[in-house]
């Protein structure tokens, strides 16, 4: 029988260059400082093909650029994230492909993967990013959205909201360990609707819901309370994972 213990699921980071992002990996090593695991900090890029005319020279190749500006970001990231956990083991990873899906499939063997409200590639008017939507509704594991003014609060409760669904298990347990990890208070709303739950957000340092309602209508990525609150939430949202 092998003596070594199994490496613990790390905390995944998704970083763009933005600030969001810089606010999500912040939030992340904290995370991960408090749940005593390694921090994996992650740069997605999708190589495109790029076409010139013929004859026409490039200064250097375009996919050289894109790396070198993605190695950039992970070493400002790394640096955040060192500063504000130095104890915690970190890993930078330059991924090639889209964000979302690079995400999902890490999401697999993590404990939480952490994201910023807006991305770089995001389009002025949206409230939140495809990125975020697109995780909390195919992660296998808990998507944490890092939004709002108390978006690096350490005072304040644990918010869940629960409905009645047989899933509502899974969601409180997170809430718990969330809680218990920064010894703070749960608040529970029951039956919980958008604007209870805003209202609660409001003092809170974190809010859980599951991905699903039970009233949701087949076909719809996310329920419409979690979606609601990924886009308005004035703290971190903690969506989790309640496939039927």
């Amino acid at each position: 029988m092998s003596n070594h213990a199994t490496a613990p699921d790390p905390v995944v980071v998704g970083f763009d260059g933005s600030d969001s992002a810089m606010h999500a990996v912040r939030w992340a090593a904290r995370e991960a400082e408090l749940s005593g695991v390694p921090l994996s900090i992650v740069y997605a890029c999708a190589l495109d093909v790029v076409r010139v005319p013929a004859g026409v020279p490039l200064p250097r190749p375009y996919h050289e650029a894109v790396l070198e500006i993605g190695q950039q970001y992970l070493a400002e990231a790394t640096a955040a994230a060192e500063a504000v956990a130095p104890e915690v083991e970190i890993t930078a990873r330059l991924s090639h492909g889209c964000a979302a899906p690079t995400l999902v499939e890490l999401s697999s063997a993590a404990q939480a993967v952490v994201v910023g409200s807006r991305g770089l590639g995001g389009f002025t008017g949206l409230l939140v990013g495809s990125t975020a939507v697109t995780v909390a509704a195919h992660g296998h594991c808990p998507l944490v959205v890092v939004r709002g003014p108390r978006q690096d609060a350490t005072q304040g409760p644990v918010v869940v909201g629960v409905n009645g669904s047989p899933e509502n298990d899974t969601v409180t347990a997170f809430a718990s360990r969330a809680a218990a990890l920064r010894e703070a208070p749960v608040v529970v709303v029951h039956h919980a609707t958008t604007r209870a739950l805003l209202h609660e957000a409001v003092g809170a340092q974190l809010v859980v819901v599951g991905s699903h309602g039970r009233g949701g209508l087949r076909g719809l990525l996310l329920g419409s309370t979690s979606q609601a609150l990924i886009q308005h939430s004035p703290c971190p949202v903690a969506v989790v994972p309640t496939r039927r």
